[in-house]
């Protein structure tokens, strides 16, 4: 194996792991009879109203973990460390479409600019991008 197709495989299992870890507990989506898992914040409560505050970007968005498993494995090698693969509700400032038991995967930037280079790369046109507040803390 490669270093960069080593490092793209530790990513993705890094943001499926993430997506597990926000996960309320452990199932495995798509098996008969297995609920769909409910995105449980760890705090809602940021430390301050400035404190945290990162561009997202959002580019794929499904109702259960599932259904952006692919999309993650996909994107994980372009998007790198910046990948998100997450419940919507891990994240205050996103819109209501994207929140609540909802499952994004995106990517942070610490700019506008940085979050747009980062679409550049995955050739994706973004379902929203703007300032939010990660609330979600592994």
């Amino acid at each position: 194996m490669t270093g960069r197709s080593a490092r793209t495989a530790i990513i993705a299992a890094a943001g499926l792991t993430l997506l597990g870890a926000c996960a309320s507990r452990a199932v495995v989506p798509g098996d008969a009879g297995t609920p769909t898992p409910r995105a449980t914040p760890a705090s809602t409560t940021p430390a301050s109203p400035a404190a945290g505050v990162q561009w997202l970007i959002v580019l794929r968005a499904a109702d259960d973990p599932g259904g952006v498993r692919e999309d993650a494995a996909t994107l994980g090698p372009v998007l790198g460390d910046a990948i998100q693969v997450a419940p919507g509700s891990c994240f205050t400032g996103i819109p209501s479409k994207f929140g609540g038991d909802r499952y994004i995967v995106g990517a942070l930037g610490s700019s506008k600019a940085d979050v747009d280079a980062l679409a550049s790369d995955a050739g994706i046109e973004p379902l929203f991008e703007g300032e939010v507040q990660v609330v979600c803390v592994d």
